[in-house]
């Protein structure tokens, strides 16, 4: 099983998600989120590489959706501050 994978990137946060990997958490350094992903087998970082460039092949409407709620639990999370988990 492989680490955590982290990003901070919304758009490679949503093509995980649309994937099917699973977010475990959004940590907070400062004002920046990080995204927290399952990464078995190490995939993640594949994935995240292949989106830079241009490779990954998701459904749109799902990126969309995917895309849509993870702003929205950014802004819920920014906005109660007590309950963000932060990075130490």
């Amino acid at each position: 099983m492989g680490q955590d994978f982290y990003t901070k990137d919304l758009g490679i946060a949503a093509s995980l998600l649309t994937l099917g990997i699973k977010m475990k958490k959004i940590k907070w350094d400062q004002r920046i989120a990080f995204f927290t992903f399952e990464n078995k087998n190490n995939e993640c970082s594949s994935y995240a590489h292949n989106y830079n460039f241009g490779k990954v092949m998701v459904n749109a409407k799902t990126f969309h959706l995917n895309l849509r709620m993870l702003k929205r639990e950014l802004f819920l999370q920014a906005g109660s501050e007590n309950t963000v988990e932060k990075i130490a």
